[in-house]
């Protein structure tokens, strides 16, 4: 039988005339990891849209002629909660919308990579590619704009998980205080690797 391939594109939060609710991507690609708890590992439904309002730039949707697939997160966040992330006492469902920072003005920002994920039947490589260059596509035109992602930080809770790590130029720097690594690295003049890994795939806490 014939199936129909679905035409995949991946927008900036800010390109998108409304909001999609990345927790739906969770619930299913989480469902049945009970060591996963959605509201704290996460945050909830209502979080992640006041999230979006604070700074939808935060946000990689990708899509399937109008419904959302996969999501990458990407929080600057002021020092002190960067700190905690490095500390590895930072929980998602904790990140109020102010800690995270807007992207108004030129100089150097400290970001937490906090998710990607894609749900199970879109997991291949052009789905990933289009999340990656998509991801490169941002911090390239906010450099143009003299805003630089100076540092990224992540936590990883798979295999797969450090090998994107890695691949961004990312080091291990400790354990989380309920699961996983921290993961840390600079980019440098706030430029991603020409080489981004075609696995780019992962819960940040993968």
């Amino acid at each position: 039988m014939y199936t129909r391939r679905l035409q995949l594109r991946a927008f900036d939060g800010a390109e998108v005339s409304q909001y999609f609710d990345p927790s739906r991507v969770d619930q299913i690609v989480f469902g049945d990891d009970h060591t996963f708890q959605a509201g704290l590992d996460s945050g909830t439904s209502a979080l992640h849209e006041a999230w979006f309002l604070r700074n939808p730039s935060i946000y990689t949707f990708l899509l399937a002629e109008g419904r959302l697939v996969g999501y990458v997160s990407a929080m600057p966040l002021v020092n002190t909660a960067f700190q905690a992330v490095l500390d590895g006492r930072c929980n998602d469902g904790h990140i109020d919308p102010a800690l995270i920072r807007v992207y108004d003005e030129p100089g150097s920002y400290r970001v937490y990579l906090s998710s990607i994920a894609v749900l199970p039947e879109f997991r291949r490589l052009s789905a990933f590619w289009l999340l990656a260059v998509a991801f490169r596509q941002k911090t390239d035109s906010l450099r143009e704009r003299g805003i630089f992602v100076e540092e990224l930080a992540s936590v990883v809770w798979t295999e797969e998980g450090r090998q994107i790590c890695k691949a961004l130029g990312m080091h291990h720097r400790g354990p989380h205080c309920r699961r996983g690594d921290v993961y840390h690295g600079w980019l440098e003049d706030g430029q991603l690797p020409d080489h981004l890994p075609s696995s780019f795939t992962h819960r940040s806490r993968d």
